[in-house]
């Protein structure tokens, strides 16, 4: 049986973006976003919420 990995991106707030969905102070490069995308590599499949993705 596979392993189920939980991450999960939040603010101190509770939310990972501003107002109206705005992603701006979120992070698009640099080290956390290099290991986010290396851990999603080794992932069999995953889940995200409506507005995970960038506009």
């Amino acid at each position: 049986m596979q392993s189920i990995i939980y991450d999960v991106a939040v603010s101190i707030d509770g939310y990972i973006s501003g107002p109206d969905g705005d992603i701006e102070k979120f992070p698009h490069q640099g080290q956390v976003v290099e290991d986010y995308f290396a851990r999603m590599e080794t992932y069999a499949c995953a889940i995200m919420g409506p507005r995970s993705m960038a506009k």
